[in-house]
């Protein structure tokens, strides 16, 4: 009850600070359409060891803006680590040719990780939907507080909220599930017998047609799950505290 009553008033006192967001347009820019059209297009334009360095390139870019992210924002983003992980694991395993049967593993986890992470947050005191959604700066936070106070539904809301990030990451478990088919049908063996650079040419082509072709197998399900949760969300709202959207939506 102690730990409970004290997560109550660190809830009711949070008021985050605005910060700036990153560009979807720029997220989509560097993490996917440079990276796959850097190994599609250069591995075989930089000579002999052109495999090579499209790798190096390509990765640099989603990497660089991931970190670039970071110091600008001045916040640790752990999904973003993990995702600079990813990319670290992909590139290394692409230079040294490692067998199919790791790159699905590796591609199937990182889904995963994001699911399992989501769904931890449900113990910390502070569920990933919480932070998501119940926002000083879209929201009017203290009305919705003071009327699931008055009410006698802090408890029940909060109960919803934890339910709410169980269904969040739920897709990101489907992704992973989708993700490991797709790796499958992609990254299949490469004939030994084709020169060293052959190789590295048909698996920077596989890494580019996973990048693209998992990105929407993760991003589908994840918009839609999105969307799906925010209804869930806004139903427990309008449900516990007894607000409508007009009621909640901050003025800016």
């Amino acid at each position: 009850m102690a730990n409970e009553s004290e997560h109550k008033r660190k809830y009711m006192s949070d008021s985050p600070q605005r910060t700036k967001e990153t560009s979807p347009i720029a997220n989509l820019l560097f993490n996917l359409v440079l990276p796959v059209f850097l190994l599609n297009k250069l591995s075989t334009r930089l000579g002999e060891d052109g495999p090579l360095y499209a790798l190096i390139i390509a990765l640099a870019f989603p990497i660089g803006f991931s970190i670039y992210d970071y110091v600008k924002l001045k916040k640790r983003n752990w999904i973003a680590i993990l995702g600079i992980i990813n990319l670290l694991m992909t590139g290394s395993m692409a230079i040294f040719t490692a067998s199919p049967s790791w790159f699905i593993v590796k591609e199937t986890a990182l889904p995963l990780l994001f699911g399992l992470f989501i769904f931890g947050s449900i113990y910390t005191g502070t569920p990933f939907v919480e932070k998501l959604f119940l926002n000083e700066q879209l929201m009017d936070v203290t009305r919705i507080k003071e009327s699931l106070s008055h009410f006698n539904a802090t408890d029940l809301f909060t109960k919803h909220v934890r339910l709410s990030t169980i269904y969040f990451s739920l897709s990101f478990l489907l992704s992973a599930a989708l993700n490991y088919y797709l790796a499958v049908d992609i990254f299949t063996p490469i004939d030994a017998a084709l020169s060293k650079y052959d190789q590295s040419v048909l698996m920077n082509q596989q890494v580019a047609d996973m990048t693209s072709r998992s990105y929407l197998v993760i991003m589908v399900p994840s918009i839609l799950a999105t969307f799906l949760v925010v209804f869930h969300f806004f139903h427990g709202i309008k449900k516990y505290a007894r607000l409508g959207y007009k009621d909640i939506l901050k003025e800016n």
